[in-house]
């Protein structure tokens, strides 16, 4: 049975990732509209999208990994970043081959994601850490 304190954690992590993309979701329109108005691509969504399912995977794991000991905490974190950058690297090749006429508003808009998010994932881990840390349980 999960501690109650964790369920809210978990929840409220859930949650803060959600309002965080869709409000950079917002931002990041708006400012595409305002300066590129012609950057808006069909693919623009799915780079919101790729962000807040890799925050809830990373939330995910970290929930699931509390009980191990040692060092599983630190290299669950560590392996989730490195899928993360590899499906970054993936997502910006094809996105340049697939809209070769609004490459620079697809690269700033995915950029400009992978930088908060890269910010808000050490935030997450941060916070996790600090409750849980990477002591064995008993």
């Amino acid at each position: 049975m999960k501690n109650k304190y964790l369920q809210r954690l978990e929840l409220k992590i859930y949650l803060e990732i959600t309002v965080v993309y869709v409000v950079l979701g917002v931002a990041t329109w708006l400012l595409l509209e305002a300066f590129v108005p012609e950057g808006f691509t069909a693919l623009y969504p799915s780079v919101d999208l790729f962000y807040w399912i890799c925050g809830m995977a990373l939330n995910y794991f970290l929930f699931r990994n509390r009980l191990k000991g040692g060092n599983s905490l630190l290299n669950t974190f560590l392996m989730v970043r490195t899928i993360k950058f590899v499906c970054v690297i993936a997502l910006l090749m094809v996105g340049l081959m697939v809209f070769q006429a609004h490459k620079m508003a697809f690269t700033i808009n995915l950029l400009v994601n992978y930088f908060v998010y890269s910010a808000f994932e050490l935030y997450i881990y941060y916070r996790y850490n600090k409750r849980y840390g990477d002591a064995p349980k008993k």
